[in-house]
């Protein structure tokens, strides 16, 4: 998924962290093209990529046996001033 947004123009995606065990992973987009599109703006932009990494981190954690809910959430963004993207993932146990 990761590899086709990036050859959709998207930006340059990459899973940074990934813990099954914990639940837990990070991903980071680096030239995101919402951010290059709405420039220095001082707020995250990047939010829309949230529910399809907290799709794709439900995808994984379902094939690893674990249920839970994801949560995603953008914790740097290039539009804020940020060298880059970053995205912190975390799956709830229900």
């Amino acid at each position: 998924m990761l590899k086709r947004l990036s050859q959709r123009g998207y930006g340059l995606f990459e899973i940074t962290a990934l813990d099954e065990a914990a639940g837990t992973a990070a991903v980071t987009v680096r030239h995101s093209a919402y951010a290059l599109a709405y420039g220095q703006v001082g707020r995250p932009v990047c939010y829309m990529f949230e529910g399809s990494f907290g799709g794709a981190m439900r995808f994984v954690m379902e094939q690893a046996g674990w249920a839970g809910e994801p949560i995603c959430r953008e914790v740097a963004c290039a539009a804020h001033g940020a060298s880059e993207c970053r995205f912190e993932l975390r799956c709830e146990p229900v």
